[in-house]
């Protein structure tokens, strides 16, 4: 939308939220903006004739015209480093930011302003941004889908913030990374039942409550980023395991009570009563025990998060309700229905379940333990 009384020539634009915005020189950058076309079509008009009035005509030399267009075309942008440092302190005054979140953040915030160092925003295009996206092409494309979502953010912040000029931004314009979606990597029974029996003692409480509740790793053992309190043997019940909203990472920090399946009570009752955190120490599972686990499985690495997936997987194998499922793992029932729903066949869902504890492994650790 365009108003021109005279030498005076204004002009509006439709933000993205619908407003309107006019920006104009009046002694320094300045703006109008207003929700309705009609009242910035009037702030216009009475804009533009207090302009002329005040306004003194005169001819600007030569000289004076280069040196204008000099300025013109010089990049007055900010410095990514200084959008970076805003963006950050932006990104911390979020309340339900994790410090894990906050953490993997500032990690890839720092890895962009690095890649780009001493460069001001709007001189770095597309074809830039792209190259960083796509740095490592050993990257997945959900790796690289992540990068370019951070950068969408970043430079969107920018704009927002009026530290580059208002326009789609270099972000924006990358192509967007196809991600498809695989299936969750899941344990078969057999596997279960070998990893039940070769698992050090110490770490069997974690196996049996993620591969059988489907507790996930952060709540049972929280890492050092986070501010949760780890589950308790407090927390664990004859019938029920109670994920207090202390301990839940599911959706918002909501609370869950996930029922205790018949195999993992015979499980529990075999290992004893404990009191305290299930997974006390600093060790790592998925550093250490799990690789050793997946050698023995004649696996060439552990897979991803696969004692969660099982659980979801057989879950849905025997219930085949995705709301119940949802209510006990913490995730939405589309997500449930997307991951877990048909992957397993009823019958190995039936074998899933039918992992009991070896009485003779009880047997010799009540044998072993200086009460016994």
């Amino acid at each position: 939308m365009r108003y021109t009384l005279g030498n005076i020539v204004l002009e509006a634009r439709q933000l993205p939220d619908g407003r309107w915005r006019c920006t104009y020189d009046d002694g320094g950058r300045k703006h109008l903006t207003y929700a309705n076309q009609d009242k910035m079509r009037r702030a216009m008009e009475s804009l533009a004739r207090r302009l002329q009035d005040g306004g003194e005509m005169r001819q600007i030399s030569e000289r004076e015209w280069r040196q204008y267009q000099a300025y013109k075309a010089q990049d007055h942008s900010a410095r990514i480093e200084d959008v970076a440092e805003r963006f950050l302190a932006r990104q911390r005054l979020k309340s339900r930011r994790s410090e894990r979140t906050l953490h993997e953040t500032t990690a890839a915030v720092g890895r962009l302003v690095a890649y780009f160092e001493g460069r001001r925003m709007a001189g770095i295009d597309a074809a830039e941004v792209d190259g960083w996206i796509h740095l490592d092409p050993a990257h997945a494309p959900l790796t690289r889908h992540h990068r370019r979502a951070l950068c969408v953010q970043f430079w969107s912040f920018a704009r927002d913030q009026e530290l580059i000029p208002y326009s789609r931004t270099a972000a924006e314009k990358t192509a967007e990374i196809n991600v498809v979606p695989g299936q969750p990597e899941i344990l078969t029974p057999d596997h279960m039942a070998t990893v039940l029996s070769e698992v050090r003692e110490d770490w069997l409480p974690y196996v049996l409550l993620a591969g059988f509740a489907g507790i996930r790793h952060q709540e049972i053992r929280p890492d050092r980023h986070s501010h949760k309190d780890p589950l308790r043997w407090e927390d664990i019940g004859t019938d029920y395991i109670r994920i207090r909203a202390e301990t839940s990472k599911g959706r918002r920090g909501r609370p869950r009570i996930i029922p205790i399946q018949p195999n993992l009570a015979a499980w529990l009752r075999s290992i004893g009563p404990h009191v305290g955190l299930v997974v006390p120490g600093k060790s790592a599972f998925t550093a250490g025990e799990s690789t050793r686990l997946a050698t023995r499985l004649g696996l060439a690495r552990w897979p991803h998060n696969c004692l969660r997936h099982s659980y979801g997987t057989y879950r849905m194998a025997i219930c085949r309700d995705a709301g119940r499922v949802s209510d006990e793992m913490g995730n939405g029932i589309s997500d449930i229905r997307r991951h877990y729903d048909r992957v397993a066949l009823p019958e190995d869902g039936q074998l899933y379940w039918s992992i009991m504890p070896d009485p003779a492994r009880a047997e010799s650790k009540r044998q072993s333990s200086p009460t016994g």
